[in-house]
């Protein structure tokens, strides 16, 4: 076999197992280690936060340490919460979620899970805004206070319900329930 032919042949293999390899490291530079390996720079947290932009994004540097992290794993937050806003806008904020819902069966599930227990929280706010009074009062007048907040409870769950509907959307923060702690 002549040189030529021998260059012709080992020239795609050289350059496809050096391209694989290029190829297999970057992979696992991206997703490899989990976690910080390196050493930390007493002092480098502080440093961090005047340092150019570019400096600041090498992963570790925030924490105040030299070594290295993933790609991915060390911006597993900021990752995250693209991906939960792209998700999030794909099937609609809460109130969309909370129009579907049936505001009776809401009102109707609350006031029976609330509805043992009322005698209980009366009787704890008494006690708590005005004992003196609270105890004073004859049994009969406790008695019909006790029945007319059992009457108006319906009433008062569903104009919460309804509120809640109106300001879901203040009151939720989708994305960072979905993204809890991670969020960058």
């Amino acid at each position: 076999m002549d040189s030529e032919t021998l260059s012709l042949i080992t020239i795609p293999l050289f350059t496809g197992g050096i391209g694989y390899v290029t190829n297999w490291s970057g992979v696992w530079m991206l997703f490899y280690p989990v976690h910080f390996r390196g050493v930390r720079v007493p002092g480098l947290k502080a440093l961090a936060n005047v340092l150019p932009r570019r400096i600041q994004q090498i992963p570790g540097i925030l924490q105040g340490g030299l070594g290295w992290q993933g790609i991915v794993p060390s911006r597993a937050g900021k990752m995250g919460s693209i991906a939960a806003e792209k998700g999030i806008s794909k099937l609609g904020g809460p109130s969309d979620f909370y129009d579907r819902l049936d505001s009776e069966a809401i009102a109707e599930h609350v006031l029976e899970s609330a509805g043992g227990e009322i005698h209980e929280v009366v009787e704890r706010i008494m006690e708590r805004e005005q004992p003196q009074l609270w105890h004073d009062l004859p049994q009969r007048v406790r008695d019909a206070v006790h029945s007319r907040v059992s009457e108006q409870l319906p009433a008062i769950i569903r104009v919460v319900t309804d509120e809640v509907g109106e300001h879901v959307d203040q009151l939720l923060n989708v994305k960072l329930m979905v993204i809890g702690h991670l969020e960058a």
